[in-house]
């Protein structure tokens, strides 16, 4: 169960999805997300794919270990899945995969993570677990996003739309006209910035 608090100071309550049993695949990226987007723009599409390491929040001690006998056995079923998306994604045309990773800048903050010892090690082994998702993907650009300021290179910088259009939706109910406009923003920030959104990269 997990909890937020509105502007109002309302209290919401809502539960999260718990692995209880061996992973199966239902639908996929390329036959959702991706199909969609594509059939509604000729500009270069970029799909976002949590971290593994983000589900390892949804581990339920006493439920999820009835399925998997550790984490890592989790995480190696779900990373074999996110992989094959991976795949089809750049075999589909998209241009850019950014794997979401926010949980990264919390490993050496004692008052967000009082339970990890060592960040060094543990940020390594999250990096790995991200690496295999990419395993055997070519033909498309990768980044990471992160949920804090690093002071890098303007070049190496890119935009978005927060965590999709809001925080979290059952935080911030927003409408599409308010979508509309944040990717409006979005395009006229890239113009002053970069000078312009850059053509599809021709495919190797």
């Amino acid at each position: 169960m997990r909890f937020h608090r509105d502007a109002a100071g309302n209290v919401e309550r809502f539960g999260v999805p718990t692995p209880v049993r061996k992973l199966t695949r239902k639908a996929s990226l390329t036959d959702t997300e991706f199909q969609f987007v594509k059939e509604h723009t000729d500009r270069p599409i970029k799909i976002t794919m949590p971290s593994p390491s983000m589900f390892l929040n949804c581990w339920t001690h006493g439920r999820s270990d009835l399925a998997y006998s550790t984490q890592e056995a989790f995480l190696d079923d779900l990373i074999a899945i996110m992989n094959d998306d991976a795949k089809a994604l750049a075999a589909a045309g998209a241009t850019y995969l950014q794997i979401d990773a926010p949980q990264y800048t919390y490993l050496g903050d004692p008052a967000v993570r009082p339970d990890v010892k060592d960040p060094a090690t543990e940020l390594r082994r999250f990096l790995a677990n991200d690496r295999r998702v990419l395993e055997g993907v070519s033909g498309i650009v990768s980044g990471l996003h992160l949920c804090r300021g690093n002071y890098v290179p303007i070049e190496r910088l890119a935009l978005s739309t927060q965590c999709g259009f809001a925080s979290v939706d059952e935080g911030n109910a927003i409408t599409r006209d308010a979508q509309r406009a944040k990717l409006e923003l979005v395009v006229r920030t890239a113009e002053r910035v970069w000078g312009g959104i850059p053509a599809k990269p021709r495919r190797p």
